[in-house]
């Protein structure tokens, strides 16, 4: 300024900051079966309004189709990009079609290279997507017996300072993979726990677990045998309902 207010010279400085944010990848689920629309959105307002096509690329891999397809998002608002994406069987699969190969099990990750994160530099950025329905009990339990720890062979009842095995058949129902841990409790008439076993174990799509645990009843009476499958003892997410089977002892 040449003079200002006082008739003096004087410099004035002002300071803009060019700042860039880190890309996101969105879906409007977590979980999608074949057949079922996925919505994939980019948000990168750093190129809104941007025509380049290289800008709105992604890629979408699934474990069938792991060398992946590219799609091209449309801007639906400033720095908001979306597009369509259906997995669908390999023998499903039309090429050419906003479509990717997949089966029940797989993920499905989506890609997308953001050329300048907020760091500055070219960034890739990804999310996933489980192919199937989830399932809130994934790993029932399906049934209870009771047997003979040595010969294997089922009781009916228990005698009192005799060794019993008790064993439950679980199954995983899902189209994942999962980990999980039985808890097998004998509670006593009075419905208080007195001898509790754990058993964990990680179940392919279709597998079962048949876990047991020993124990030797002191007292005669009528007990209650009570079966929970949960995610892990730190995470007790109920993998299954809990079942219950009488077991009488006698002296």
């Amino acid at each position: 300024d040449e003079a200002d207010e006082t008739g003096s010279k004087k410099i004035n400085i002002a300071i803009l900051t060019i700042r860039a944010v880190d890309a996101e990848v969105l879906t409007d689920k977590d979980a999608v079966n074949l057949g079922e629309t996925l919505v994939i959105t980019v948000k990168n307002l750093d190129i809104a309004g941007n025509p380049k096509a290289e800008f709105r690329r992604i890629v979408v891999r699934s474990t069938t189709y792991p060398v992946g397809i590219t799609f091209y998002v449309t801007e639906v608002e400033p720095g908001i990009y979306q597009v369509k994406v259906t997995p669908v069987s390999l023998k499903d699969w039309v090429v050419g079609a906003p479509e990717i190969p997949a089966k029940l099990g797989d993920t499905l990750t989506i890609e997308y290279v953001d050329p300048i994160a907020a760091d500055g530099t070219e960034k890739l950025f990804s999310k996933t997507v489980v192919v199937g329905v989830p399932i809130e009990r994934p790993v029932p339990a399906r049934a209870v017996k009771f047997a003979d720890p040595i010969t294997g062979a089922e009781k009916a009842a228990g005698k009192v300072g005799e060794m019993i095995l008790l064993q439950a058949t679980v199954k995983n129902v899902d189209v994942v993979e999962k980990t999980c841990t039985v808890v097998i409790k004998v509670k006593d008439a009075a419905g208080a726990t007195i001898y509790i076993g754990t058993a964990t174990a990680t179940l392919a799509p279709g597998q079962e677990f048949a876990p047991g645990i020993t124990w030797v009843p002191t007292i005669k009476g009528d007990y209650t045998i009570e079966v929970l499958v949960i995610k892990s003892l730190a995470e007790p997410t109920p993998y299954s309902d809990k079942m219950t089977t009488p077991l009488t002892v006698t002296a």
